[in-house]
Formats: structure tokens, sequence, C-alpha cells
């Protein structure tokens, strides 16, 4: 076998990589970046819950304010 059977591999090999990385890339990082999501909003679960229980509390405040007075 020649040399330039093996360059010639090696090109095609090359080329087949490139297009599947092509092809599989923007579905990988898609697919990292809603993992990535998901982890931080677990991460930022406990104070999501404690800005709501915040605002709830102000919300009752206002209401309590707002009722006329018997």
């Amino acid at each position: 076998m020649s040399s330039g059977f093996f360059i010639a591999l090696g090109l095609g090999m090359g080329a087949g990589l490139l297009w599947a990385s092509l092809r599989v890339a923007p579905a990988l990082i898609a697919a990292l970046g809603t993992l990535g999501y998901e982890a931080l909003r677990l991460a930022l679960a406990p104070a999501e819950l404690a800005v709501r229980a915040v605002a709830r509390r102000v919300a009752r405040r206002r209401v309590a304010r707002a009722a006329p007075s018997r």
C-alpha cells in the first residue's frame, strides 16, 4: 500500500469527523445548556422559595392595611 492511500484515508476520516461534529455539536451544546440551566435552577430553589415567602408576607401586610378598620 502506498502512502497516498493512507493520506487519502486520513483526509476522508478527518472530513467525516468534521461532518459528524458539525451535525452533533449543536444538539450537544443545547443538551449541556439545558442541564446547566436545570442545575442552576435547583441550586437557586431555596433562595427562590425565601423570596416568595417574603413577597407573600408583604402582600398580606398590604391587604391588611388596605382593608377598612372595624
